[in-house]
């Protein structure tokens, strides 16, 4: 019998290169515009605020909380 169970669906397994690119969709979504297209900020520290085996709801949320603050890096209001 063939087991077809997806053992770690329940959490993301992360990576910094993973992470930045959900940002640079997320943020290409909200402002049609790339991370790139945008000033820096600090990336990482966003990323170092999960934990080590993130659920998929908490690498949402982080995503979502990083993109709201390039944009308020960057002045964006819309």
């Amino acid at each position: 019998m063939i087991n077809n169970e997806l053992r770690h669906a329940d959490y993301v397994d992360k990576s910094f290169e993973k992470f930045m690119r959900a940002v640079d969709l997320e943020c290409y979504e909200q402002l049609g515009m790339s991370v790139n297209d945008l000033y820096d900020m600090d990336f990482r520290a966003h990323y170092e605020s999960l934990s080590i085996t993130p659920s998929w709801a908490e690498w949402d949320n982080t995503v979502k909380f990083c993109v709201e603050d390039l944009k308020a890096e960057n002045g964006v209001d819309w």
